[in-house]
């Protein structure tokens, strides 16, 4: 387009525009409409308040941007001549309860650790697991495909379905709507982000060759942590059914020779832990607005007009 490096991160799901970001201090995130292929020209701009974007994320109207340290924002470009910033998560560690609780929690900690040295153990007789299930596969292909489709697209789909229905059903308040799709969408965002943070720190090759997001799995780090918002929004049963799928979802990236069994493993982990902190965290949000003690009370402000 023009001599400065833009990095494409998404594209607008109508495939009208695409975001860029350059990932530089005073660089602005770009609105590109490529409707014209032979006229793809900048139509809207935004800035953060740290003066800095890196990864974006296109979802309906919404662009959800990486903001480094500052955190991340949620830019509203419905009018792409002039997105707005509609929500903002503070992800820092110092600050953000879910963010302490993920790596805090007793149970959390075991459920890491435990995974961390199940997957150093596990990396040593990966390859004999993965020629033990080529030659005898564990799914058959319909079965493993759904776990696929289910890990990769359907999962978050489902998950806020059901939210917005039984929502519907039960006359929940527009805030407690929001609440639920707010704690469920920011912890699966954040599951993302360490998810390919790891991969591309590890650069893994996977079993069948392709280079380099091996570990951790990431439709099954992504499926347990739906498991777990499930298990913290509907219950024992749900949550169990959950975790059923998640775990059909971490054998079918094993069947279809995409993951090793350590990298389901940790990934299993991972998103457990992490739909775990921000389930807690939802918990303590609900009994601090229906308690009577008044007492100073960290919050997170997230406008998401509805």
């Amino acid at each position: 387009i023009d001599n400065n490096p833009y990095f494409v991160f998404d594209i607008s799901d109508d495939g009208k525009y695409v975001i860029t970001t350059e990932e530089t201090i005073g660089k602005t995130v770009k609105i590109w409409s490529i409707e014209d292929m032979a006229n793809i020209h900048v139509i809207g701009e935004y800035l953060g308040d740290n003066l800095i974007a890196h990864n974006a994320q296109v979802m309906g109207s919404r662009i959800f941007l990486s903001h480094y340290s500052y955190g991340i924002a949620v830019v509203d470009f419905a009018n792409p001549n002039d997105p707005i910033l509609s929500g903002y998560w503070d992800t820092s560690l110092a600050d953000n309860d879910s963010g302490k609780t993920i790596l805090t929690n007793r149970t959390n900690q075991w459920i890491l650790g435990g995974a961390t040295l199940g997957a150093l153990a596990a990396s040593q007789v990966d390859m004999e697991i993965k020629d033990y299930v080529q030659a005898n596969p564990l799914l058959s292909e319909s079965i493993s495909h759904l776990g696929d489709m289910y890990g990769g697209a359907w999962a978050h789909w489902i998950l806020w379905s059901s939210i917005a229905g039984t929502s519907i059903l039960r006359s929940d308040s527009r805030n407690e709507l929001v609440s639920k799709l707010e704690f469920s969408a920011l912890a699966m965002l954040t599951n993302g982000v360490v998810t390919v943070g790891l991969k591309e720190a590890f650069g893994r090759t996977r079993p069948n060759g392709d280079c380099c997001e091996s570990f951790p799995s990431g439709h099954t780090s992504h499926s347990f942590t739906i498991a777990a918002i499930s298990h913290e929004l509907y219950g024992n049963k749900v949550g169990t059914f959950a975790y059923g799928l998640a775990t059909l979802v971490a054998v079918s990236r094993m069947n279809d020779n995409k993951h090793y069994f350590s990298d389901v493993l940790f990934g299993a982990a991972l998103g457990t832990a992490i739909g775990r902190g921000f389930s807690l965290t939802y918990r303590e949000g609900l009994l601090n607005r229906v308690s009577l003690q008044v007492s100073p009370q960290k919050s997170l402000v997230f406008s998401m007009p509805l």
